[in-house]
This record gives structure tokens, C-alpha cells and sequence, in this order.
């Protein structure tokens, strides 16, 4: 796995700087860490950001009730609109101003191929990134615990007690459900 890797490398070097030094002269390697750097901005910014909010009561208060209500999905619209920024798809490698010459040349040029390389990994990364966000996120929005934050009137705290009891009583449902 990833920890043999890892110790071969150990194994192979005098230290970690020499480790560090291979890893910064490596071409594939700086690629990675620009996209990763690109990619995962937006996320970075928005747990920056939450860990700011996240000092005071009436900052958690906001949070989760922000949160109840979907605003984390404004984090993976930012992750998206990664592809739509010139600046930021250039850091990643991806050429945004094509000269003429470039623009000519045929699908299996080797610069073509490179930069469809770039861009559908970065596609991929990204798509990735927002699956997992997406699925660490919603709870936020429709899970029990979480929907406390929804307490704060009386309208919200009714709906949220149904919807409470109607997942209590699923979930004694499924625990005495002879299930496969």
C-alpha cells in the first residue's frame, strides 16, 4: 500500500530534507501540489472561514443554522467555478492563451495531449472533491443531530421534533425488522 511506498522512500534517502528535495525536483510532483493547490482552495477558504465563525456562540448559533439550511453548497459551487477561472486554471497548468501555432495543431500533438491530461485530471479532482463534500455536508442539512440548529423559532422547532420522531421510529423499525 501507500506505507510501503513511503518507507521505501525513507529506506532509500539520509533524511527527511533529501526526501523533501527529490519530491520538489520532481516535474509530476509540482504538477500535483499546483493542482491540489488550485483545487482545494475553495475548500481551504471555506474551512478558514468556519473555523473563524466557529469562536462564539452566536457564530455557532449562525453556522449551523447557515448549515440546516444548505449554505454549504455555496463551498462546492466555488470548488466548480474552478474550471471557469482563467488565473486559476493557468496555475494548475493549463494554458488559457493558445498562440496560433498552438491552436493549429492536431489532437495527438504531443502538447494537445498533455494539457487534455491536465484538464481531465483536474476534472476528475474536482469532481471528486465535491462528491466527498457533498456527502460529509448533507448531514448537516438532514441529519437529527445537526438539525437542532433549527430550534431557534417555533415553526423550525416543530418541524424538526416530526421530523426527529419520524427517524426514531425508522430506526426502531429497522432494529426489529428481520432484515438480510
Amino acid at each position: 500500500g501507500g506505507g510501503d511506498v513511503v518507507a521505501s522512500m525513507r529506506s532509500s534517502t539520509r533524511n527527511v530534507v533529501h526526501i523533501a528535495t527529490i519530491l520538489m525536483c520532481s516535474a509530476r510532483q509540482l504538477f500535483v501540489q499546483r493542482l491540489i493547490e488550485v483545487v482545494f482552495r475553495p475548500v481551504r477558504d471555506w474551512q478558514s472561514w468556519q473555523a473563524k465563525t466557529l469562536r462564539s456562540a452566536d457564530g455557532c448559533r449562525k453556522f449551523f443554522t447557515g448549515m440546516a439550511q444548505g449554505s454549504w453548497v455555496r463551498s462546492l459551487y466555488e470548488t466548480w467555478e474552478t474550471l471557469l477561472k482563467p488565473s486559476r486554471l493557468h496555475v494548475a497548468g493549463v494554458e488559457v492563451q493558445l498562440t496560433s501555432n498552438q491552436l493549429a495543431l492536431s489532437a495527438d500533438d504531443a502538447f494537445v495531449v498533455e494539457q487534455d491530461e491536465i484538464a481531465c485530471t483536474m476534472v476528475r479532482l474536482i469532481l471528486q472533491l465535491i462528491r466527498y463534500r457533498c456527502k460529509s455536508c448533507v448531514l448537516y442539512t438532514f441529519a437529527c443531530p445537526l438539525n437542532f440548529g433549527a430550534f431557534l423559532d417555533e415553526r423550525s422547532r416543530d418541524i424538526a421534533l416530526a421530523d426527529f420522531a419520524e427517524c426514531v421510529q425508522a430506526w426502531e423499525y429497522a432494529l426489529e425488522a428481520d432484515l438480510p
